[in-house]
């Protein structure tokens, strides 16, 4: 029984040590060839092609000569892929846009201290001006209110009295 195109492509790169993703590739090319010649045999026969010319088509698509390139134009097309995935990851590494990304932060992070002091301050003078008439209490002798700072020396005064 005859190997497949696929096993004899695979029986070539595991004799040679070569990774299976080059091993894919080149079966991926042999199958494009394979279909482009049979299409062009078909075209210039009348659409007709007999068993034998087919097996001869595919006796000299799996040589070893075929083979070798096809392996050699798979390694030379993964090398490229490897090549253009791995370029914008290459050492663009930059101190002077690093520092400047520090400096960045660092003004960034001041600016956000800045502003959130200002809000607490404009939010105390707001608390402030909501809670003061719910601090300030009703006296019984006079309708007069009576300042919490006051009410905190009486208290703070009868404890020290205690």
């Amino acid at each position: 029984m005859s190997l497949s195109a696929f096993e004899v492509i695979s029986n070539y790169c595991i004799e040679s040590n070569i990774d299976f993703p080059i091993r894919n590739q080149a079966y991926a090319i042999y199958t494009q060839k394979h279909k482009e010649t049979i299409e062009n045999h078909k075209k210039s026969n009348a659409n007709n092609i007999t068993p034998k010319e087919r097996k001869t088509i595919e006796t000299a698509l799996v040589s070893d000569s075929s083979i070798g390139e096809y392996i050699a134009s798979a390694i030379q097309i993964i090398s490229d892929i490897k090549q253009t995935a791995i370029a914008p990851y290459k050492n663009k590494f930059k101190w002077g846009e690093f520092w400047i990304s520090v400096g960045a932060s660092v003004v960034g992070a001041f600016l956000f201290l800045l502003l959130l002091i200002v809000l607490i301050y404009v939010a105390e003078e707001q608390i402030k001006s909501i809670v003061a008439p719910l601090v300030y209490e009703e006296t019984n002798s006079t309708n007069e209110k009576v300042n919490p700072n006051d009410a905190l020396k009486r208290d703070a005064e009868e404890a020290d009295a205690l």
